[in-house]
């Protein structure tokens, strides 16, 4: 869900400060999750499944620190509009 708000809030201009080598990924793994080829067919009970497991493990290693700033951005944004 972290990296849904974040992409909303990217996209609504509110959060910009997300790096283009991190959009670049994140395009790239929803790209391949939309895409009708899959290097492991879904199909394979569990074996299919792996690939796009790995893909997510992937990402989130890959941007970790980004969803870590926008979580504290966020974070305080919400102080701000509570307090």
């Amino acid at each position: 869900m972290l990296l849904v708000r974040l992409l909303k809030a990217y996209v609504k201009g509110d959060y910009k400060t997300v790096p283009w080598k991190s959009l670049t990924r994140i395009i790239a793994v929803l790209l391949y999750f939309l895409s009708p080829i899959d290097v492991i067919p879904d199909i394979l009970p569990i074996i299919g499944l792996t690939d796009d497991i790995a893909l997510v493990v992937w990402l989130f290693n890959a941007i970790g620190d980004d969803l870590d700033a926008f979580r504290e951005w966020e974070s305080k944004r919400n102080t701000i509009t509570i307090g």
